[in-house]
């Protein structure tokens, strides 16, 4: 295992345990984990993520392709990274499933204790933008404060705020 990785973007050594650039923010995680079908969570260090939003080059450090995208946890400062193929559901302790193609389990991030539903939103992919559908959750979804209709699809901006139940996330794609 190196000592140091060295960051692509901007040169700076960094421990081999950190999965973003403490300079710039760049994800530093290796290919093979980048092609990885299921979300990789990657937790982020307070600082980056302050210094990162400051600048408003959050979404840039990603270094998204065109079928990734990132989740952000805001109570947790983590991110969930992963590929796009099929609609996902968000939720909770969802079990193996052949009707849910695609799941992101946030119940490590408090989940239940903030109201969100076992199958609590649906995001699916429409041209360039991300759709987002309450599914008949118990505490509602909220997208930047609004409430959503149940069962009604909402299109997403990149790096908007949404709330399923009083859980925080933040959706970035390209």
């Amino acid at each position: 295992m190196p000592d140091t990785i060295t960051c692509p973007t901007c040169q700076t050594e960094n421990d081999p345990g950190n999965d973003l650039c403490q300079h710039c923010g760049r994800w530093l995680g290796d290919e093979k984990s980048a092609t990885l079908l299921g979300p990789t969570t990657i937790h982020l260090r307070d600082e980056i993520l302050q210094r990162l939003e400051q600048q408003g080059r959050f979404q840039d450090a990603l270094h998204l392709s065109d079928n990734e995208l990132v989740i952000r946890v805001a109570n947790k400062e983590a991110i969930i990274r992963m590929k796009y193929e099929h609609p996902i559901v968000l939720g909770r302790q969802a079990k193996l499933r052949t009707d849910l193609l695609s799941f992101v389990d946030l119940s490590e991030y408090e989940a239940y204790a903030l109201g969100v539903s076992r199958k609590h939103a649906q995001l699916q992919r429409e041209g360039d933008y991300f759709l987002l559908t309450d599914l008949g959750s118990a505490n509602g979804t909220y997208i930047n404060g609004q409430r959503m209709k149940v069962h009604m699809q909402y299109q997403l901006e990149t790096g908007q705020q949404i709330m399923l139940g009083e859980l925080p996330i933040y959706l970035y794609y390209r």
